[in-house]
């Protein structure tokens, strides 16, 4: 039978007596995701996964109530061992279908429970000191009310945190394991102890200033390390490796005008008698003017490698050094003027070292 008729009916029958509130309260949204909810949770109790499929029927029921979901949701808690909670279901489910008038759905559920009541287990709560002002009495984060102290309160199997408290009284608490099937433990609470008076004079512990992190040491103003005035010491291993670089370029380029200027020399010595006083023929002018021409050649990588290397090392001597200390006003000194040019006997660097 679909899902829907089994709610429609008894819903219209006792809705005003059992839910009142929450009957005339329901918005649509609501009812379609309980429907939603109940639906997945009977494809998970099709495949036996219980333990995801009662916490969707625990929230079905919460968005609309219906005794097809208490129905679902009693012999779920039965199937994952929740005995006492499967019991107090069934039971609750058999007072609803007796209000609706729906006989046989009662005689079932009632039934159901009566099979499930001998392995629901019980667990007492016996309170030594039950006349303690304010005294509160918990199960599982719940208050007990009074009433229920030394009686045996159906409870489903596991751990079950039991706590007292009252004004002026050291708290107690226990942990309770209830097992097996049918069994009723009990736990004794004992008179709560008084709670230790505050010592005379105390005050609250109050958390110590932090101290602030120490001053570094002052140093003597002659030991303070400055980079020079006017000087970019941060610049001098740049300045530095550009000199390196020039140099090595200027000294490949020696090295290349010599061996040009050695070959123009063998090829000049080549000419034997190809050449005399009164000219050259024909294979001796072609061999000099090759001669000739790498002599210029040789001459132009000579003179451009002496400017490189000369310019180089001027780069590297005149950079600034990062350890450099700032000169004093009696101890300043700079660095001689440098200038670099070509004269009429060749390349001139002018300045005194």
């Amino acid at each position: 039978m679909p899902r829907g008729s089994r709610r429609h009916t008894w819903v219209v029958l006792v809705a005003g007596l059992a839910f009142p509130a929450t009957a005339w309260g329901q918005v649509p949204g609501d009812k379609a995701a309980a429907q939603a909810l109940f639906d997945e949770a009977i494809k998970l109790i099709g495949s036996r996964s219980y333990g995801e499929a009662c916490p969707k029927l625990e929230e079905s029921e919460r968005l609309d109530p219906a005794m097809g979901t208490r129905f679902q949701l009693a012999q779920c808690y039965e199937a994952v061992g929740r005995t006492a909670s499967a019991w107090a279901g069934f039971l609750e489910l058999a007072d609803l279908a007796r209000a609706a008038g729906q006989e046989a759905r009662e005689k079932t559920a009632r039934q159901r429970a009566a099979d499930l009541e001998p392995a629901v287990n019980r667990l007492v709560i016996d309170v030594e000191a039950p006349t303690v002002a304010e005294l509160e009495v918990q199960r599982d984060g719940k208050v007990l009310g009074a009433a229920q102290w030394g009686s045996a309160i159906p409870v489903d199997p596991g751990v079950h945190h039991v706590s007292a408290t009252a004004p002026s009284k050291a708290p107690w608490f226990s942990d309770v394991t209830v097992a097996g099937a049918g069994r009723t433990v009990r736990v004794h609470v004992p008179s709560l102890a008084d709670a230790a008076p505050p010592l005379a004079g105390a005050r609250p512990p109050m958390s110590e200033p932090v101290a602030p992190p120490p001053s570094p040491p002052a140093r003597d103003a002659s030991m303070r390390r400055e980079e020079p005035r006017g000087v970019d010491a941060s610049r001098g291993g740049s300045r530095r490796a550009l000199g390196f670089v020039t140099m090595g370029a200027g000294v490949l380029g020696l090295g290349a005008g010599v061996a040009l200027g050695l070959a123009a020399r063998s090829e000049y010595d080549g000419v034997g008698g190809h050449c005399s006083p009164a000219g050259c023929d024909a294979q001796g002018k072609s061999t000099t003017d090759s001669a000739r021409q790498l002599g210029d050649i040789g001459t132009a990588a000579f003179v451009a490698g002496t400017v490189l290397a000369v310019g180089g090392f001027v780069l590297w001597l005149t950079a600034p050094s990062g350890r450099a200390l700032a000169p004093s006003s009696a101890s300043a000194s700079r660095l001689p003027p440098l200038s670099l040019g070509f004269g009429p006997r060749g390349l001139r660097i002018d300045g005194s070292f």
